[in-house]
């Protein structure tokens, strides 16, 4: 089956936003709740560990559901994840004045954290899956991940200038407006086919994941994915506070980072 530009193009939106509306959740979350709602960098760490370790054991389980769902399964499970995420991202970028006590404010946190990573796992495993579904052919499904990969890394060069520029409202508002557009060029592309695969949905189990075959390349994902966060998480913070420098040179810095990383 031949993907078209166009169907490509509007496949490929949706990477903007997924990876716009990620950075934000370990970029500009502690910069957010340590300077303007007081919590400690140690309790938002371990709140951000905490959901990174309930992604874990969800991520698994709605694949499994996305693997279940009949009919368009993947659009089925992206399009409401992906509004979700974005007003989840929205209150989580901008708390109320009324959460008065830590308390509330850490419950507030949790939330919304775990929400934004949830229906971001799930609008991730949808859009990159749907791709094997999309086409058997090799050409046509790399059309399809260049475009994705395309509109991603423009997303995250975005989000990471406006993060930068503490333009944070703003930035919230535009991850809900253009979960909307992603949302229309989504339901365009209904009429796609998805190829049948001919392989057999075996049972699902911990122990077909957790094996001596998995282990190690469990514990170094495991190390790459902490060596690529300390820097991320902290880079706000080393440039505010140990550069010393405004704002605007800091998204120079942050946006020559990610373009740096995608040549590389």
């Amino acid at each position: 089956m031949k993907v078209s530009n166009s169907d490509a193009l509007k496949y490929g939106f949706t990477g903007f936003i997924l990876s716009f509306a990620a950075l934000p959740l370990y970029i500009a979350t502690p910069s957010i709740y340590q300077l303007q709602s007081g919590l400690t960098l140690t309790t938002i760490g371990f709140i951000l560990m905490l959901v990174r370790l309930v992604d874990a054991f969800t991520d698994p389980f709605f694949g499994r559901f996305i693997d279940k769902t009949k009919g368009h399964k993947f659009l089925l499970w992206l399009k409401p994840s992906i509004v979700i995420l974005a007003f989840s991202l929205y209150f989580l970028l901008n708390p109320p004045n009324f959460l008065n006590t830590k308390f509330s404010v850490i419950v507030w946190m949790i939330t919304f954290t775990l929400l934004v990573s949830i229906t971001s796992g799930i609008g991730l495993l949808s859009f990159q899956s749907w791709v094997i579904s999309w086409t058997n052919n090799a050409e046509q499904q790399n059309k399809l991940i260049s475009a994705r990969e395309i509109f991603s890394l423009f997303g995250v060069i975005l989000a990471s200038l406006l993060i930068t520029l503490n333009l944070n409202h703003f930035m919230s508002i535009v991850i809900v407006i253009i979960s909307f557009i992603a949302i229309l060029f989504l339901k365009s592309l209904n009429n796609q086919n998805l190829y049948q695969n001919s392989s057999k949905l075996g049972n699902f189990s911990w122990f077909s994941i957790l094996n001596k075959k998995t282990s190690k390349f469990f514990i170094i994902f495991a190390l790459n994915a902490l060596a690529n966060s300390i820097p991320a998480i902290l880079f706000l913070f080393f440039y505010r506070d140990v550069l010393f420098i405004d704002d605007s040179l800091g998204g120079i810095l942050l946006v020559s980072y990610f373009i740096c990383a995608a040549i590389s």
